[in-house]
């Protein structure tokens, strides 16, 4: 038994050992002068801690490191090959382990050749080193000779220079070495000419092809041109810190300004924030933000084609899931608010399949957005009449705001309000489930009334929306007392809407009006009918049906010429009005009694 141990350990252990292993690939490559190099089979490579290794007939072999790891330098012990010696020593002695597996270069150059061409270094340069020496000494005693040196000035300068001259001569080896070591393959063809003429001897010649081309002059000014695109670079970083700056202090302004026109109200003046926003929007359209703003606003205030453009200005400069799954969330709605069914329900699957996928990783942080699409594909099939997905997603809407609620009532309450609307709605008018209905939309109208306490301007459109509801419930129950409470409610949010915007608000109040007036009309208060259609036609004057019904409740008043006078307006407005009315109509009759027809 502890035998067995022992070797569970020892292999352990070498489970251990080996997967502290890493490797290193090289390439090692033949040195051919100017010529490219290329691949040097069977080098052997040894590195300190890895063994020795031959290189394959593609110049490739891989170092096994037995405990280093990557990052960590690298010792060559030889790279062997008979006739051959290492080229490129320097940049062998800067080696660590690759973090990515690039490979080390090994670069080896056949030895004869290496050792006649530091011969042939050493030979030049000790000639131009005792040239330079003799014709130094020669100046200095025709100095002494012209009397411009004392002897003790003379002896002084001598022995520096014979000093200096030793000096130079005991790093002349390195100094070769070093030159030996340029590799022509990576010069310019204008570099590789000087080179040449030192190899040849013409070592004076070559320093003065070099002082031609003037190469310290040349690095200067980049060094110079670098120092000052550094120097432009922080200037245009520091003004460009200044601009933010001002963008966001800017935009803070405006945003006090925008919230100022809010509260004036009145179609100019949000006519005024949706071209601030317009302008931001196109300013800069890779400025997603403000973009997202402008699109946001635009569909809030019904300009359904403005929205649409803009979100597909984010659409195609945001490729993130969340915010893809957001934009075509967001023209769902606008595809189903504009009659466009087929694209709305294709938008919202969109948005509900790259959510799911979210929602799948971080069920918690994506709930919300998931109640959102699902709401809204609830609508959706509200609208085409398919009640039974309908249900299905507002149900699966209404267990996630439920969720959410419980965590956080504050935030999500409006929400929660929403989905319980839609579930009114459905059970009233597809389900013919009053009871149902009346539930869902108490509770829709306790939330929507404790979401608007807090905010005013955020609310009061869907608070105006389920007061209006309730007043058709119990309208259909014949409850005309507790109708006419939630339709005055719903009308005065209504109003306060329209002021404020009465292009995106019209429509709503108009409706609003007409429930009224119908109500007073069903309970025979027909002056009050009449009262609240006349609101009506002031702010719609050209629709033809409002002066249909204030005719009819005009004939039911006794004011026949009252009521021709409806009719007539009625034909002015549309001829071919009468023509969707068959024999037997008030209208009809009424024109007919007084001739005005066969």
């Amino acid at each position: 038994m502890k035998r067995l141990f022992l070797c569970a350990v020892a292999l352990t252990v070498c489970l251990n050992f080996v997967s502290a292993q890493s490797t290193q690939p090289c390439l090692v490559q033949q040195y051919n002068q100017k010529s490219m190099k290329t691949p040097l089979p069977g080098v052997e490579v040894m590195a300190s801690n890895a063994g020795s290794t031959v290189s394959d007939k593609d110049g490739k072999l891989t170092l096994t490191f037995r405990t280093l790891k990557p990052g960590d330098k690298v010792k060559l012990i030889s790279a062997k090959k008979a006739g051959f010696e290492l080229f490129n020593a320097e940049a062998v002695e800067q080696w660590n382990i690759s973090r990515d597996q690039t490979s080390f270069t090994l670069v080896l150059v056949k030895k004869d050749y290496f050792d006649k061409l530091k011969a042939k270094l050493t030979e030049t340069s000790t000639e131009s080193y005792q040239r330079k020496y003799e014709q130094a000494i020669r100046e200095l005693e025709q100095q002494k000779k012209a009397g411009k040196l004392k002897e003790e000035e003379f002896n002084r300068k001598y022995d520096a220079l014979e000093d200096q001259y030793q000096i130079q001569l005991s790093n002349l080896d390195n100094y070769i070495d070093q030159f030996a070591r340029i590799d022509l393959s990576e010069v310019s063809a204008e570099e590789q000419q000087i080179l040449e003429m030192v190899e040849a001897g013409r070592i004076d010649e070559a320093v003065k092809a070099y002082e031609e081309l003037d190469i310290s002059g040349k690095l200067r000014q980049a060094r110079e041109s670098k120092k000052a695109l550094e120097e432009a670079k922080a200037r245009i970083e520091a003004e460009k810190a200044r601009q933010e700056e001002a963008i966001r202090e800017l935009k803070a302004r405006q945003e006090r300004e925008i919230a100022t026109l809010k509260l004036a109200g009145g179609k100019e003046n949000y006519d005024k924030i949706g071209r601030i926003l317009k302008e931001n929007a196109l300013a800069d359209t890779t400025d997603v933000a403000e973009v997202w703003e402008y699109a946001y606003f635009a569909q809030c205030q019904r300009d359904y084609e403005e929205a649409e453009r803009f979100w597909l200005i984010c659409l195609h400069g945001d490729n993130s899931i969340y915010r893809q799954a957001t934009l075509w969330n967001n023209l769902g709605t606008i595809y189903m608010f504009q009659g466009e069914y087929t694209q709305a329900e294709e938008a919202l699957l969109k948005a509900l399949e790259l959510r799911s996928r979210l929602y799948a990783e971080y069920p918690d942080a994506l709930r919300y957005d998931m109640a959102t699409t699902q709401l809204n594909l609830g609508y959706l099939y509200d609208e085409i009449r398919d009640y039974e997905k309908a249900e299905e997603y507002y149900l699966q809407s209404l267990d996630n705001y439920t969720q959410l609620f419980v965590q956080d009532p504050d935030t999500y309450r409006a929400n929660l309000a929403d989905i319980q609307l839609n579930l009114g709605a459905l059970y009233r008018a597809a389900r013919h489930d009053n009871d149902k209905a009346e539930i869902y939309y108490l509770q829709a109208l306790e939330n929507y009334k404790l979401s608007f306490d807090q905010d005013p301007d955020a609310y009061r459109e869907r608070l105006a929306r389920i007061q209006s509801n309730l007043g058709i419930l119990y309208r259909s129950r014949r409850d005309y007392a507790q109708a006419e409470e939630y339709f005055l409610q719903s009308l005065e949010n209504r109003t306060l809407l329209y002021k404020q915007n009465p292009d995106a608000y019209r429509s709503d109040l108009v409706r609003t009006q007409n429930y009224l007036a119908s109500l007073y009309n069903a309970r025979q208060d027909y002056p009050r009918a009449i009262e609240y259609l006349d609101k009506t036609i002031a702010v719609m004057p050209e629709e033809a049906n409002n002066y249909d019904t204030k005719g009819e409740i005009l004939l039911k008043m006794g004011d026949e010429s009252g009521a021709l006078e409806m009719w007539k307006k009625v034909l002015e407005l549309d001829p071919d009005f009468l023509s969707r009315f068959k024999d037997g109509t008030d209208l009809y009759n009424g024109l007919k009694q007084k001739g005005l027809i066969k």
